[in-house]
């Protein structure tokens, strides 16, 4: 990467950097991106994207692709003690995208990645942010160039070095670095704890019989359970799980002791597990199973930066917050999140008040992640809720797919609603 003046450096090339970037070309800002991986994922948690997604894709022109490689599920359950107690459409009636579509991050990061190319947008792998700092008008950025190589004599391993430092000038860097963020540590943002961490065993299947077009959420007393169809004959069921109650739940001792999810390594889990949890959760799930190619046990936090930037730095996507997986919120909220701040910096590159605009992304993000971590207002039953869904709303409450404004559309269907 040469040394010139960029309007926008966008750090991290997962969903999130990528949509930024699209937003930004889209309206004519001179963006990079910047990733330390040699590439995007090949395998990942998040898979669902909601209506509103959905229709931020389509404004960008990458809806198409996306929609050929994803599966549609329009209606979303909740059993609770084997019976079914509600079943909802996903999406209000006469939307445009009526459905969420399931389909693997990675795939996803593919189609908009080709789409920046095919843009003249360069994403820049193996370029690792190493530090910035940042005055009135402006951003320097170093940027680490990485090289893998073979070290060691009699037993070789492989390890990245850097091949060379690049110095650049950018208005405004964006960081969408994830949950290690580099662009938040150096701002010395904390990233503060508002729940407890969950544990979730995660088995991916496949089924050909498997239903396409519903996503399940099970309650039950010792955690929820979540099951998506996935595209391919497959489908993935996650379950919360305390390793202290359940001791299957980590396989010090297995031969095949860890899986790759993404850039982490997790425990890996026996087949026998997963048909104790159905056993005990989903007893009507009758589906035949025909083939368990991915088993594991996953960690997720439940955290919230203090803040969502300053000055010319600002986050997105998991460097600010993370949540629990059920209800893929965290990557949804991250792409609205993409768009807001693509906007807040083309219209201060445009000459417009920088600190109002900013100001204004920063509080309403931090009121928006309170509501959903739970911190601030509640999921309240109306007359209308199922009893069962009624006596577990703040379980419900991050398994619900949406956010936004569908998120309240999507609770009153079930018969709740927001209260302050």
């Amino acid at each position: 990467m040469k040394k010139n003046l960029l309007d926008v450096l966008v750090a991290g090339a997962g969903p999130v950097g990528l949509t930024a970037a699209l937003c930004l070309n889209k309206a004519g800002v001179h963006v990079s991106v910047a990733d330390a991986k040699s590439s995007g994922v090949t395998h990942s948690y998040a898979l669902a994207l909601h209506p509103a997604s959905l229709s931020m894709f389509d404004d960008l022109g990458v809806v198409e692709p996306i929609l050929a490689e994803s599966t549609r599920v329009v209606r979303w359950a909740v059993f609770e003690k084997g019976r079914r107690v509600a079943a909802v459409p996903v999406a209000e009636p006469g939307a445009k995208f009526p459905f969420i579509a399931v389909l693997g991050q990675d795939v996803l990061e593919r189609v908009l990645a080709h789409a920046l190319g095919a843009r003249g947008v360069p994403v820049h792998w193996n370029l690792r942010l190493a530090r910035f700092g940042q005055s009135a008008t402006s951003v320097r950025v170093e940027l680490d160039e990485l090289e893998e190589r073979v070290i060691g004599y009699a037993a070789a391993r492989f390890d990245w070095l850097v091949r060379k430092t690049h110095e650049l000038e950018t208005k405004f860097l964006l960081g969408a670095d994830g949950h290690h963020s580099l662009v938040r540590r150096q701002l010395l943002i904390d990233f503060q704890e508002h729940r407890p961490a969950e544990h979730f065993a995660v088995f991916e299947f496949d089924a050909s019989q498997l239903a396409k077009d519903e996503a399940v959420v099970v309650l039950h007393d010792d955690g929820v359970g979540v099951l998506w169809p996935l595209p391919g004959g497959r489908g993935r069921w996650s379950f919360a799980v305390d390793p202290a109650k359940y001791p299957e739940a980590i396989r010090e001792k297995d031969h095949d002791p860890v899986q790759v999810l993404g850039s982490g390594v997790f425990p890996a889990l026996e087949s026998s597990f997963f048909h104790r949890l159905l056993a005990e959760r989903a007893p009507w799930f009758e589906t035949p199973i025909d083939h368990i190619y991915w088993r594991m046990l996953v960690r997720f936090e439940k955290r919230l930066a203090k803040r969502f930037g300053e000055g010319r730095v600002w986050l997105a996507g998991d460097a600010a917050h993370l949540m629990g997986p059920a209800g893929i919120q965290s990557m949804n909220v991250g792409l609205r999140e993409a768009g807001d701040l693509a906007r807040c910096m083309t219209e201060v590159l445009r000459g417009g008040q920088e600190l109002p605009r900013l100001s204004e992304y920063n509080r309403q993000r931090t009121d928006e992640w309170q509501t959903l971590l739970g911190s601030c207002g509640r999921l309240v039953p109306g007359p209308e809720a199922d009893p069962a869904v009624a006596a577990r709303v703040e379980t419900l409450l991050p398994c619900l797919p949406a956010s936004g404004r569908e998120l309240a559309l999507f609770a009153a269907r079930l018969g709740l609603r927001f209260t302050m």
